[in-house]
């Protein structure tokens, strides 16, 4: 820092502090807030004017900072010729979607409804992002065809980073493969 900005972060810093809680229930939001520098943020989440309903909420933004930024030892798995099958109901809307679909695979460190959990007690397909976009895939929008058993094919590779300390037989963690309407 330094050569005058010290006034304006420290300015920015009170806001974000009496609005804390309503930044990290955002996802595009709290996802910004995890990327500031350690100098800025460690201070913010240890100050004891930090607007949040427990500690529990710092604990899950520490842990979400970390995730992101630890160097972990990781695998790659490659997601190529997948069908989505038996969904009668959502692929008349998947088929009609204008702009087309995007599919995305995302890791979920901690399960729903566990402390830290980035969904807290909301079901996985509602999570807006992963908690690290670098555990994230996503294709190019493309229509979706109704195959002849009643199943469509997702067509695109999806190439997706996993921690192995979270994913995996036994840990907590799980990925989620879902589909989104381009239009909404």
């Amino acid at each position: 820092r330094g050569g005058g900005l010290d006034g304006p972060v420290m300015k920015c810093s009170q806001v974000l502090r009496a609005h804390f809680d309503e930044v990290r229930q955002k996802p595009e939001e709290l996802e910004l807030l995890c990327k500031l520098p350690a100098e800025v943020l460690a201070p913010m989440l240890e100050a004891d004017d930090l607007e949040v309903p427990t500690e529990a909420a710092v604990l899950e933004v520490a842990r979400r900072v970390l995730r992101g930024r630890m160097e972990r030892e990781e695998v790659v798995l490659t997601i190529s010729g997948a069908k989505l099958c038996e969904a009668s109901e959502v692929l008349p809307s998947l088929v009609g979607a204008a702009g087309g679909v995007v599919w995305e695979a995302l890791v979920i460190e901690a399960p729903a409804g566990s402390p830290g959990g980035a969904l807290g007690t909301a079901p996985p397909w509602v999570a807006a992002r992963a908690e690290a976009s670098k555990y994230a895939a996503v294709t190019e929008a493309a229509p979706v065809q109704e195959g002849s058993a009643g199943d469509c094919e997702i067509g695109k590779e999806l190439k997706l980073r996993i921690p192995t300390g979270s994913v995996g037989g036994g840990k907590p963690g799980s990925v989620l493969f879902r589909a989104r309407s381009v239009s909404g």
